[in-house]
């Protein structure tokens, strides 16, 4: 990333932490000098943003499964999240045996704190929508 990018960006991350610590009263998001966010939620699953060479936010929320899940389990959990059925945003893939990822990028012309703020509430209803899923195809 280039030097004015890489200044915009980390100004648009310290406005984008200010803006969920008043929402969501946490204090326990760590920043780094490679332009991302990271946030250990309480149930032991992960949020981080973290942004590319070009400055386009992915926006990611990791959760640790007890089993495998099928093919057709995730197919159904990305249904679920399909914005015809709400103000829904993103997609899961599973990244390793037992771990999903479910991420969304906000493209860098549309890019401030803002539009993360807004993507992360419509990430977050995804993410009730996630887990309403696995409580119904975990065994």
């Amino acid at each position: 990333m280039g030097d004015a990018l890489t200044m915009s960006v980390k100004f648009i991350i310290d406005q984008f932490v200010e803006k969920i610590e008043e929402r969501f009263g946490t204090r326990n998001l760590r920043g780094d000098e490679c332009c991302s966010v990271e946030l250990s939620l309480e149930d032991g699953n992960f949020f981080c943003l973290d942004f590319d060479a070009m400055g386009t936010a992915l926006m990611m929320f990791l959760f640790r499964l007890p089993v495998v899940k099928t093919e057709m389990e995730l197919q159904i959990i990305n249904e679920a999240l399909d914005p015809q059925w709400g103000d829904l945003v993103g997609s899961v893939v599973e990244v390793r045996e037992r771990d999903l990822a479910y991420f969304s990028m906000v493209e860098s012309t549309s890019l401030c704190a803002e539009s993360l703020m807004a993507n992360l509430i419509k990430m977050i209803s995804g993410r009730k929508k996630i887990i309403e899923c696995l409580a119904g195809t975990i065994r």
